[in-house]
């Protein structure tokens, strides 16, 4: 079986593939497709016939997750014959292209750089989300968009309301559209609360994930699709390092001896739906509340403490939804583990 392996750097209009062979060799041209199901019919009949002297062969197709523009090609890569989808951490391929000391920065180069990083790190093949569960995250990121949009328009309100009386008309608007986009949240939430209703599997996980005090039904809404399937995350280290909350040390012999952070090479919406659940746990959660004690007990500042604690709020969530039980303070840590 010959081995070939296909980088594609996508953007919002358009994917640039890139084809090597098991030596690294470029076959045929770096080509540049439409981001639309017309073009990508047209990226596989050209894949195919650049493959075709190899058989038999397996290609493996590498991309990043870049906002939601992967995604529709990656599902239909997914359903092709002798093709394996990998979809990748941005940062991954960052730090593997400033390891080969690549400076230059174009769709071709990109699309390069992502299939010589796919022969090398041979990335785990990537699974399509179930309908359910890409129709579930798609509402959830529409409520947060939503929350934004009202987020702003009250702080037009507040501004409108210093400058005084002129403004009483636009106010009056303004509070007229904030109420039509809560309506549009209610409904919206209704629409999640039902999608979750009608399947059993991502009902039963809410449950677990709302018997952890500090995590509500939204909150474990919002957990559970930007999780996954938690049985792709080997351990519970893996699921912080793809949060992002992983500690990152900055120590080297006797003169650098920097400030510990977290690294921040991950999901940032997992981290900020993890950040008022934290702060919910230290005065509820007798488990995070205890934790959060001692760190502070210990010299470390709030913040610091708190972001600890969104660590360890993630290992009882990896907990709960892998051993399939409800939480229980008095739970060892070998379990949360």
């Amino acid at each position: 079986m010959n081995l070939l392996y296909c980088g594609i750097d996508i953007s919002k209009d358009t994917a640039t593939f890139s084809l090597l062979d098991s030596e690294s060799n470029l076959l045929g041209k770096t080509t540049t497709f439409n981001n639309n199901p017309q073009g990508f019919r047209k990226a596989i009949k050209w894949l195919r016939k650049l493959s075709e002297s190899f058989k038999p062969y397996s290609v493996h197709v590498s991309m990043e997750a870049t906002n939601v523009y992967y995604l529709s090609l990656a599902k239909f890569f997914c359903g092709q014959t002798h093709i394996t989808v990998s979809v990748v951490n941005p940062s991954q391929v960052k730090s593997y292209a400033k390891a080969e000391l690549v400076r230059t920065k174009t769709d071709s180069v990109d699309a390069a750089v992502i299939a010589r990083f796919a022969k090398a790190m041979n990335p785990a093949p990537w699974t399509p989300p179930e309908p359910h569960e890409e129709e579930m995250l798609n509402l959830l990121r529409h409520i947060e968009s939503i929350k934004k949009m009202i987020q702003a328009e009250k702080n037009r309100l507040l501004t409108l309301e210093e400058i005084g009386s002129t403004t009483v008309n636009v106010q009056k608007a303004i509070k007229k559209h904030i109420k039509f986009l809560e309506s549009q949240i209610d409904d919206l939430t209704g629409k999640l609360k039902k999608l979750v209703k009608e399947h059993r599997g991502i009902d039963d996980k809410i449950k677990l994930l709302c018997s952890i005090p500090g995590i509500g039904d939204i909150t474990a809404y919002m957990l559970i699709a930007e999780i996954g399937n938690i049985g792709r995350f080997g351990n519970v280290k893996q699921l912080v390092a793809y949060a992002g909350i992983a500690p990152a040390q900055r120590q080297s012999g006797t003169s650098v001896h920097g400030k510990s952070m977290i690294n921040k090479h991950g999901s940032k919406r997992l981290r900020k739906t993890l950040y008022m659940p934290a702060m919910v746990a230290v005065q509820y959660n007798p488990v995070i509340e205890k934790f959060y004690q001692r760190l502070l007990s210990a010299g470390k500042k709030p913040l610091c403490a708190l972001v600890a604690c969104m660590r360890k709020l993630l290992h009882i969530v990896y907990g709960v939804l892998k051993n399939k039980k409800h939480f229980d303070p008095a739970w060892s840590k070998p379990l949360l583990a």
